[in-house]
């Protein structure tokens, strides 16, 4: 709900007239009329004030809380004890929110997801400042998501990592947020680029594991530019979804041992004779 709403309902709640309130805050009944129906916000000390008088928090008044059938659903909302850290979809940011909505989008364009998640993270006379945390193929992810948020600041956490959102880039002069492209599992990315002995070592390894891959040569420029050029290194390139596996394998692989050359042992300093 609006300020004006809030403050409507939480006027008659407490059992005051219009002309009751606006004689405990010192302005006219017209004022209090005005604020109710939208018409503007009062200024900050009038705001502290009506607070004050109805026994109720400044957030309160200003939070804006989803109506009935509005489509948007709302989340981990609360005064600032429960505010909690919310890492935004692309990792870019962190945003300390006061309360969490999801809502659909009116009129999606094309591939663009229909719900987005907006994180609350300060109030002030003009209401309240929201932030894009998240865009949702769906309602029931957002949701899955909300109701994470909300278990989180049950249990008193204070960070939160979104985990259910639509991978989104942003095209045109607008930047408008369309599904991102899924990356494709099958296309080769390189791995590695070694010697000739470790590109052996190497190739035994992946093809022992199954790991298919492809292996092109490099060129040197040859034994002082006389010789031509020469095969110096080998790079290696796996598929995308054997990336992982084979990264592994080639770390276990060239791992430095114990006492291996390049590091330095420890040699006990030979005793010398004073002659």
């Amino acid at each position: 709900m609006s300020f004006g709403e809030n403050l409507k309902q939480t006027r008659k709640a407490k059992g005051f007239t219009q002309e009751e309130l606006a004689e405990k805050l010192n302005v006219s009944r017209q004022a209090i009329s005005k604020w109710e129906a939208g018409g503007g916000y009062p200024e900050t000390e009038k705001l502290l004030e009506a607070a004050r008088v109805l026994n109720v928090s400044l957030d309160f008044l200003l939070d804006n809380v989803p109506a009935e059938g509005s489509g948007e659903r709302s989340g981990a909302a609360g005064s600032g004890r429960n505010r909690i850290l919310i890492t935004v979809f692309d990792g870019s940011r962190t945003v300390d929110c006061i309360s969490v909505s999801s809502s659909r989008i009116l009129f999606p364009g094309k591939n663009e997801p229909e719900y987005i998640l907006e994180g609350v993270d300060r109030t002030g006379i003009l209401g309240d400042h929201k932030v894009v945390l998240g865009w949702y193929d769906g309602g029931e992810e957002a949701e899955k998501e909300l109701k994470c948020i909300n278990d989180a600041v049950r249990r008193g956490r204070k960070t939160y990592q979104l985990k259910y959102f639509t991978p989104v880039e942003f095209r045109g002069v607008l930047g408008r947020a369309v599904r991102a492209e899924p990356e494709d599992p099958k296309e080769t990315v390189p791995l590695t680029e070694r010697g000739l002995l470790e590109s052996d070592m190497l190739s035994d390894v992946l093809a022992e594991n199954g790991i298919p891959f492809l292996k092109k040569g490099k060129m040197g420029a040859g034994l002082a530019m006389k010789a031509g050029p020469l095969l110096e290194t080998n790079i290696f390139y796996v598929t995308r979804e054997n990336y992982g596996k084979a990264r592994q394998l080639m770390e276990e692989l060239f791992a430095p041992k114990d006492g291996a050359e390049g590091e330095e042992a420890d040699v006990p300093e030979e005793e010398t004779e004073e002659g």
